[in-house]
């Protein structure tokens, strides 16, 4: 699995929406919102270990990206990390905020 995945998704969820979707799937992240002059609309989240989720609600689909650049490459079970924190995204995010419409690992 790569470490970055580009997800874009059409939702008709509010900001504060999927501020709870996200930190009730993902309690350990750590979890804010806000409007950015650059970006508009966003809710950011990163774990201790350094991954990152963050979903930028200005545009029609929805851009998501879940980054694990942060993660230490020594860092033991990695993958496995990775592939929780993806099967629980897919798994119980996805459905709540909407359809997908593209998911693309660089």
């Amino acid at each position: 699995m790569q470490d970055y995945i580009s997800i874009d998704v059409q939702s008709k969820l509010g900001q504060a929406d999927i501020y709870y979707c996200l930190s009730q799937a993902f309690s350990g992240f750590k979890w804010r919102s806000g409007d950015s002059d650059v970006m508009g609309l966003y809710v950011s989240g990163q774990s201790n270990e350094g991954a990152n989720i963050q979903i930028w609600l200005s545009e029609s689909p929805f851009e998501m990206a879940i980054s694990f650049r942060g993660l230490p490459h020594d860092m033991v079970g990695r993958d496995k990390f990775k592939e929780t924190i993806m099967e629980k995204f897919k798994a119980e995010v996805l459905p709540k905020l909407g359809q997908l419409v593209k998911l693309q690992e660089s």
